[in-house]
């Protein structure tokens, strides 16, 4: 009895309050991928197609965030569309072609939700190449999250750590996009401190600035052009490459650069195995796991499903119950063992 009121508890708190009593509709959207888009962290992503249903947030904890940085959008597959309603799926481990950064708290989770067609973001839906008078230029592309940067055509763009404002044409611009291909970056040839980025020093298109918000954000350069007391460095940071001028004296060595490979942790048992289906409380589909992960804390069981407490953002408490099947569970000492998960 603890556990189910603890499972409920927490479906209350992430859902908000209900107008009245909520029961999953029989029609959705048809499946069928067409293109991808960007839902902002703060909309309502609902379970079913249904304003009574319940939400879960992806929102982040961290209030002092500007609204626009593009990891307070979330990068979703759209599976479709009817009566207002899009139905998305969260991207699990196929988030390295997006331009929007990875959400580490859904590393692994392919989950099935609702937005209204309104909450889809703006992104560019071509690529884009801007040459300037001064050598400088900026390349773009397809899906980088944007948001209106004052009058006219004027848009900021979030490219990983780095950020700067663009004009773009009416047909650079939609809600829907099919990603670029990957462009791997090459070897470095230096850096620019973070010091230098959050003071706005490099210059894009004669007034441009390129800048960060970001606390500790050296950022790699992987071309160096000597102009006098300038340089002309080239950035390549997620889906955008940018050739900026700076001054000469703040591009450092390559030489200074520090390397390691960060090692990952494995989950914890219980875990699940990619493949294996994920359900609301209740017994509606829920999505699909992509990765080995960790479930976390037993909330809720059934004869035929175990819950699990999940946080679905960044350093924050478990907001959401998602369930297996009893079958499909990893016991804990099946890692250990190499065995596979039952049922599989």
């Amino acid at each position: 009895m603890r556990a189910a009121a603890l499972a409920l508890a927490l479906l209350a708190g992430a859902c908000g309050p209900q107008r009245r009593q909520w029961r999953p509709p029989s029609d959705a959207p048809a499946d069928g991928a067409t293109s991808f888009g960007v839902v902002p962290a703060s909309a309502d992503f609902y379970i079913a197609p249904d304003a009574r249903a319940p939400t879960v947030s992806f929102a982040s904890t961290q209030a002092t965030r500007a609204p626009w940085l593009s990891d307070e959008v979330v990068a979703v597959r759209v599976i479709g569309q009817r009566r207002g309603w899009v139905a998305v799926e969260t991207l699990g481990d196929d988030g390295a072609a997006h331009c929007a950064p990875p959400r580490p708290a859904l590393r692994g989770l392919r989950l099935r939700l609702y937005v209204h067609a309104r909450a889809l973001g703006a992104v560019t839906v071509r690529e884009v190449d801007q040459r300037f008078p001064d050598g400088t230029s900026i390349h773009l592309a397809r899906g980088v999250p944007l948001a209106g940067a004052g009058s006219g055509r004027l848009f900021r763009v979030q490219l990983g750590e780095v950020n700067t404002v663009v004009r773009l044409d009416p047909n650079a611009v939609g809600t829907r996009y099919l990603p670029s291909p990957p462009v791997e970056p090459g070897p470095p040839a230096g850096w620019l401190s973070g010091d230098a980025l959050r003071a706005g020093v490099p210059i894009l298109g004669q007034t441009g600035r390129v800048q960060t918000s970001e606390a500790e954000a050296n950022t790699l350069v992987y071309a160096v052009e000597a102009a006098g007391s300038e340089a002309r460095v080239e950035l390549r940071p997620r889906c955008g490459r940018l050739r900026v001028r700076v001054p000469a004296h703040v591009v450092r060595s390559a030489d200074d650069l520090i390397t390691g490979e960060a090692t990952a942790t494995p989950p914890a048992p219980p875990f699940a195995e990619p493949g294996t289906p994920l359900f609301w409380p209740g017994g509606r589909e829920a999505g699909t796991v992509t990765e080995r992960i960790g479930l976390g804390p037993d909330v809720e069981s059934t004869v035929d499903l175990r819950c699990f407490a999940r946080a679905l953002r960044a350093r924050a408490e478990p907001s959401v119950v998602l369930c297996v099947r009893r079958e499909s569970l990893a016991e804990p000492g099946a890692a250990a063992r190499g065995l596979a998960p039952p049922g599989r």
